[in-house]
Parts: C-alpha cells; structure tokens; sequence
C-alpha cells in the first residue's frame, strides 16, 4: 500500500501527490485483512524556500492550508483516507546559508560597504555517474550591502570581471 499527500498550491508550489511512504502487506488470502500503520514526519511534508517566497528564507517549510491524505496501490487508484488543515505556514527546519555567513565576516572585518562572495565548484555527481555532456561547474554568488542594494552596482562589478577589467 502507499501513502499520498497533496499540499496546498501555496507560492512554493506542489506536485499534486506525492508519495511518502509505503508498506508491504505479507501475502493474504483471499477475504484475508491486516492493518499497516503509516508513519510521516512532517519534515518529509515539508518544501525548501529557497528564496524566501513564503517569508521564510533558507527553511523547510509546511505552508498554511488543506493537506490531503491518499492511500492505495498506485497514485492514480489511492482514495482519500483523510485531511488536515495547517493554520500558518509552520518551520520545519531553518538552515543557514555559508555564503552568506561568508560575507557578513568579509564586510566586519573589512568594514566594507559592499560584499560579493562567489563560489565555483565542478559537478561531481555527474561526473560521478559518468555523464558524457555536463556542465563542468556551478557558480553559486552572494551579495552583501551595497551590491545586495543596488543592481547597477552589481551589474557594473559583473561587466568589469566579464570584460577582464
């Protein structure tokens, strides 16, 4: 058997089901029952904001509204086995970005108006996997103070490093 859930279509967006857990049953015969017990954290319900779209920047988050409870043998045979209702947007777990710790550290011992951290790093779990056509690296930036401010600041320290300058 599996267990669905559909949350709420907050501004993080959902799948309309998802599945969270799943049991087997031991063969039974024909009439023959048994109960499973389904046990789901609500940490496995919950979404990353990434991007503080529900005010809650770097957590796991359960958004307000009705999560639906579906249980059956595929995704598209589960009935409806329950609700709850989630009053406010719950945190789940609040992380902290190392960026960003980064460039507060930068900007104190500096005394900096303005910070900009970039970290580049190759993609191992592909090349891991031996993917053949892979991006050779991701570059993830953080901004701090004046270039977190103003975007013709940022705009111009990216132009200069693009340009070599």
């Amino acid at each position: 058997m599996q267990l669905y859930v559909s949350a709420p279509q907050g501004a993080l967006g959902k799948p309309a089901r998802e599945l969270k857990a799943y049991e087997k049953t031991n063969r039974l015969l024909p009439g023959e029952a048994c109960t499973l017990t389904f046990c789901v954290p609500k940490a496995d319900m919950a979404s990353y904001d990434d991007g503080g779209y529900t005010g809650y920047k770097s957590c796991y988050v359960l958004e307000a509204g009705r999560y639906d409870i579906y249980i059956g043998t595929d995704v598209r045979s589960a009935g409806l086995a329950g609700t709850f209702e989630v009053k406010e947007t719950l945190i789940t777990d609040q992380l902290q970005e190392a960026m960003a710790q980064i460039c507060d550290i930068v900007m104190k011992k500096l005394g900096a108006k303005g910070v900009i951290v970039a970290c580049t790093a190759d993609h191992l779990c592909m090349k891991m996997r031996g993917v053949e056509k892979q991006l050779p690296a991701t570059t993830t930036v953080e901004t701090a103070g004046a270039f977190t401010e103003s975007t013709t600041l940022r705009e111009e320290f990216f132009n200069a490093i693009a340009s070599g300058k």
